[in-house]
Order: structure tokens, then C-alpha cells, then sequence
């Protein structure tokens, strides 16, 4: 059984659901330190000839050392609007309004963790696929690095642990291996596709591609 982890990030880029896709188990990191200006709560997208950020503001005095779940959004966030305004002349961009709407709906909960999940099932459901999806926060079990990651991978009963590539830089191989768990990357081709503005940049949030390229090809992408 092949497992991936990563925390739950803000509507995110294409090589985070192509994990999703490639898993048995996909386990949401949501009981680990939140890290102000990482990708948890903020994702960028195509802003004309550029790319801009898209931020959900959190709360963050008083709360050092706070987990991801426990982080509350701050209110009044401005999200949908900036995404109206960036792909409403996007080919997709009237496909999408249950997607906004969930959105909007959901902004209103306060909590950024319960925000990102729901947006990325909403996502992952939209193209069609059905990989288990479990909270790190519900399995019962404590740790740090890598060994947080095996005691997950026991803990579903996988025996194969998916990595992004950039994850070569911090775990022990060694650690996985003592245990019995292989290591695998997930060394994701980003594709090329139309983009509004013309030209094309990398690394945007998947809401750049579904806007442009609609639900099919994404999913197919992602598929390959």
C-alpha cells in the first residue's frame, strides 16, 4: 500500500494532487507546527504578463508553536474576489461557480485547516478520483520528522511511502528502511498548457489550470 503525506495546503499546485492520485492513502499533516508564509495558507496564480500571491491572512499573535488545526483565518478575506478579477475572462472561469461558492461558504468556518481540506476534496472529487484521505491528527500517534512519517505509514498499514522530490533533502532513508517502508519520489512532470495571458508560468496553483484547461484535462494530466 503506498501512502503520501503533506500538510494541507492552500488550494494547491498541480504536483500536490498528482501525490493524491499516485497514493493508496493521502494523510492530510495537520498536527504539526504551522510556518507563517509557507504554501498552508497562501498559493500563487497568474496575475497578467506575472504571478501573484493568493493569501488567506491568519492569525497568528499570541499563538507561537500553534498547530495547522488549530489556526484560525482572520476575517474578511478577500480571496474570491481576487480570483473573480485575475480569470473571469478565463474559457473555465463559469464552470466553477459551486467551487466559489464552496469557497465563500466555507471562509466562514474561521479555521484555515478545515478551509484548505474541504477546498482540496471539493477539487479532487471535481476530477474524478478517489484516493482514501486521512487527517494525520486523527491516527493517535505522536513524533517528529521522519519518524512521524513512518509512525504514519504503520499506522494506515502502508509499506510504501510516496515522497516529493525535495523531501531527498531532510529524511533519513535509513530510518524507513530499518522499518520495512520503501521510499519513492514522485518526480512530477509539470505540463505546459494555455494560459490566459499568454506565455506560460509553472507552478501555480491547480486553480490556474482548471480555469484555463477545464476539468478533463487537468484530470487526464494528472492521470499520465
Amino acid at each position: 500500500m503506498i501512502v503520501a503525506i503533506h500538510q494541507p495546503n492552500f488550494i494547491p499546485w498541480l504536483g500536490y494532487f498528482s501525490k493524491m492520485v499516485r497514493s493508496d492513502v493521502f494523510v492530510f499533516l495537520d498536527n504539526v507546527e504551522f510556518s507563517k508564509g509557507s504554501y498552508t495558507n497562501r498559493t500563487q496564480i497568474r496575475s497578467g504578463d506575472d504571478k501573484r500571491w493568493l493569501t488567506v491572512p491568519v492569525k497568528t499573535a499570541g499563538k507561537l508553536s500553534q498547530n495547522i488545526m488549530n489556526v484560525e483565518c482572520q476575517p474578511n478575506c478577500n480571496v474570491i474576489n481576487v480570483i473573480a478579477a485575475e480569470y473571469k475572462k478565463s474559457e473555465y472561469y463559469g464552470n466553477y461557480s459551486d467551487l466559489l461558492n464552496t469557497l465563500n461558504t466555507i471562509m466562514g468556518l474561521g479555521n484555515l485547516c478545515e478551509l484548505n481540506i474541504c477546498l482540496i476534496k471539493s477539487i479532487f472529487n471535481m476530477l474524478g478520483f478517489s484516493t482514501n484521505l486521512v487527517r494525520a491528527s486523527e491516527l493517535g500517534i505522536t513524533g517528529s520528522s521522519t519518524q512521524l512519517l513512518i509512525s504514519i505509514c504503520k499506522s494506515v498499514g502502508a509499506d510504501r511511502y510516496l515522497s516529493g522530490s525535495g523531501g531527498k533533502n531532510y529524511q533519513d532513508i535509513n530510518l524507513f528502511a530499518n522499518a520495512g517502508i520503501e521510499v519513492s519520489y514522485n518526480n512530477f512532470k509539470h505540463p505546459t498548457y494555455t494560459q490566459h495571458h499568454g506565455g506560460f508560468i509553472p507552478g501555480l496553483s491547480i486553480i490556474d489550470m482548471l480555469m484555463n484547461e477545464g476539468v478533463e484535462r487537468t484530470a487526464e494530466v494528472l492521470n499520465d
